[in-house]
């Protein structure tokens, strides 16, 4: 069932169903459908990362804030202020950003989403990038994510590693104690490691 969270603020909608219509996560570590073989001549490692399709291709950055947050999950104890708790099967989108997790609080002041805390299985996408990490947060006023103990995919630059954190800003990548290759899956002809990366967006 719906329900219409326009009464507690009009940024977003909470959608509850039941486990079996959930997002099953999958580990990176296990599913490589994102690779494509390709022997191209600029396909050095023998293919490329194929990023998904999103639902608003070509949309700024400032009519994406614009857009609603939709919220799901198995169960929500829902707050117009303070600490909000969703459990089960957690998803949270605004455009093309995806949230999900087994479990969430999320923390409004003043009508707004400050700070959205995920735990366990916890999986971002978003143009260009998609993380699985252990636990993180998400920063909607700003755009910023800290996630902790994450496997990645990078396909501006067909790339893949992991870090024990990660900060996502809308200019960069910032992976600590990380490494980075482009190589295909399960096959590390280089990487390159560092206690500090950083990835531009530029």
């Amino acid at each position: 069932y719906m329900l219409n969270l326009k009464t507690l603020s009009h940024y977003f909608i909470v959608i509850l169903f039941p486990l079996s219509l959930g997002y099953i996560p999958i580990s990176l570590a296990q599913n490589n459908s994102d690779w494509v073989i390709s022997h191209t001549y600029d396909n050095l490692c023998g293919g490329y990362y194929q990023q998904p399709l999103y639902p608003y291709p070509g949309i700024t950055k400032e009519a994406e804030a614009n857009l609603p947050f939709e919220l799901s999950a198995d169960s929500a104890q829902i707050y117009a202020e303070g600490l909000s708790r969703l459990e089960g099967n957690v998803n949270i989108t605004q455009g093309n950003k995806r949230f999900q997790a087994d479990n969430m609080l999320l923390l409004r002041k003043n009508e707004a989403i400050q700070k959205i805390e995920a735990h366990s299985n916890l999986i971002l996408t978003q143009p260009d990038v998609r993380v699985e990490a252990n636990s993180g947060f998400w920063d909607p006023q700003n755009n910023v994510f800290n996630l902790e103990s994450i496997d990645y995919r990078y396909y501006p630059r067909q790339a893949r590693g992991r870090a024990k954190k990660v900060m996502l800003s809308p200019s960069k990548i910032i992976l600590y104690n990380g490494t980075y290759t482009p190589c295909a899956p399960c096959t590390n002809t280089w990487e390159l490691s560092a206690q500090k990366l950083t990835l531009s967006k530029d």
